[in-house]
């Protein structure tokens, strides 16, 4: 019993990290998608 408990708490860690690291991820891609679109005429574009 123990044993599957240490099993679960892992995979809660584990599951939580992966969340967290998804939310950065997200907010990050928001961020850059925001940057772009409010000011697509500055940037210089190189072909």
């Amino acid at each position: 019993m123990r044993r599957y408990v240490k099993e679960l708490q892992m995979h809660v860690t584990f599951f939580t990290k992966s969340i967290e690291i998804l939310k950065k991820f997200l907010i990050d891609k928001l961020n850059g998608f925001n940057l772009k679109s409010r000011r697509p005429k500055e940037v210089p574009q190189k072909c």
